[in-house]
């Protein structure tokens, strides 16, 4: 029979220690750069030379220095975000621990690591445990969260200013067209090459000003990406609240001592998560007991069994879950 224990195992711990990195390049990363590159390589070459040879209003040249100092501000960010190391603290050397009396830790089984935080959750796109966990951005390929959401933040906005810029510079030579020199050269790569960097600028922009969008009512509502998503309260991914093993094998609610009733597996597409290990519920698959009396009280199987000793519960994924409680159930 499984043990919640035997998360420490070496092989577990060697499938993805903490000093395991993210993953390659993606499709969708590298089609999001080359869009957002191509869109201010146009600016840089073809709309920006005219903008400084042709006499035009005092604020076009500030503007275009207002343009490129953004975008080294940019950049900096950009790196900052995508090298900085997000683990989570306490699984690096040299970090103290520390918990809230009213929490007890638990145990990643990915990467091995004691999470004494709320918010902490292992990424299986970067492999490891990160600290304040927001999402994992697709076009980054990187985690954001806790120490480089605000870097994050910030480098959107710059970002949506920079080609926000660049969608009005080329949509100002698609309607005066005789301004450029490439125009009069070969007008087929003028209209070919501004049309396809406004198409890119304009569609990239209206995306970032949604996202943009999104997040700002993130931070105003104090609520994670994830929490969002998951319909779960701030603080999630949570920890075992300090007093729930003596109720929980006495068959009742720890926050109102009612007794806990048996759900079957329902809908995967259903939100539920135990709020003792954090582990999903529904992609899990398993039965678990909750109480109808409180909001939020879930108890997976291996969660129930770990109630009757001192064992440090553990957060496994979907399918490890699944085959743990199964084997627990015909054990």
């Amino acid at each position: 029979m499984p043990t919640l224990s035997s998360s420490r195992s070496s092989g577990r711990m060697g499938k993805s220690a903490p000093g395991s990195r993210r993953s390659s390049c993606s499709s969708v990363q590298f089609i999001s750069h080359l869009a957002t590159f191509y869109s201010i390589g146009i600016f840089a070459a073809i709309v920006q030379p005219a903008w400084q040879q042709e006499p035009r209003e005092s604020w076009v040249l500030p503007l275009i220095g207002v343009f490129w100092l953004t975008f080294l501000i940019d950049l900096a960010l950009y790196s900052y975000v995508c090298l900085v190391d997000t683990r989570y603290k306490e699984a690096l050397p040299g970090f103290p621990t520390g918990i809230e009396s009213s929490f007890e830790p638990r145990m990643c089984d990915d990467c091995g690591c004691e999470v004494t935080h709320l918010r902490v959750k292992h990424c299986q796109t970067c492999g490891f445990c990160m600290e304040g966990f927001d999402h994992h951005c697709r076009y980054l390929n990187t985690c954001v969260g806790g120490r480089t959401y605000p870097a994050w933040y910030a480098f959107v906005a710059l970002l949506l200013l920079l080609l926000a810029t660049c969608a009005y510079g080329a949509i100002e030579a698609l309607l005066a067209p005789v301004r450029y020199e490439l125009y009069h050269q070969n007008p087929a790569v003028f209209w070919g090459l501004i049309g396809s960097g406004a198409a890119a600028a304009i569609l990239l922009s209206a995306f970032l000003a949604c996202l943009l969008a999104q997040h700002t009512y993130f931070c105003i509502d104090g609520v994670t990406t994830l929490e969002y998503i998951r319909d779960q309260a701030p603080g999630f991914p949570s920890l075992p609240p300090g007093n729930w093993r003596y109720a929980v094998a006495r068959g009742e609610c720890y926050r109102c001592q009612d007794t806990l009733g048996l759900v079957e597996p329902g809908d995967p597409g259903e939100v539920w998560f135990c709020t003792i290990c954090q582990g999903d519920l529904s992609k899990a698959g398993v039965e678990f007991v909750t109480c109808d009396s409180c909001e939020n009280v879930n108890v997976c199987p291996l969660c129930c069994q770990a109630a009757n000793s001192t064992a440090t519960v553990t957060t496994y994924r979907a399918s490890a879950l699944r085959r743990r409680a199964e084997a627990l159930k015909h054990g």
